[in-house]
């Protein structure tokens, strides 16, 4: 019976960069924060006019709102069907 012998990563000279590990975490999450704040106000906004002004005006705020950033192509205005 063939037994393979198990390394720790000690034994072949490989270690953890904790300080490296804790800046990079710090990083990403400041990264990950700063996307939901970005995305936040596309997010939150088409909710508000659909419960404050109803259906109808929603779609029309969710038309304008694509239209408007028709030159800058934005992605979330692909999943939105306009039928004139």
């Amino acid at each position: 019976m063939l037994a393979a012998k198990l390394y720790s990563p000690q034994d072949v000279g490989l270690s953890i960069d904790r300080g490296f590990l804790n800046e990079a975490f710090h990083f990403s999450l400041g990264n990950y924060l700063a996307g939901l704040f970005m995305a936040a106000p596309n997010t939150i906004l088409p909710i508000m006019v659909l419960n404050v002004l109803g259906a109808e005006q929603a779609a029309y705020y969710n038309t304008s709102v694509c239209d408007s950033s028709a030159p800058v192509h934005d992605p979330e205005c692909d999943q939105h069907v306009t039928i004139r």
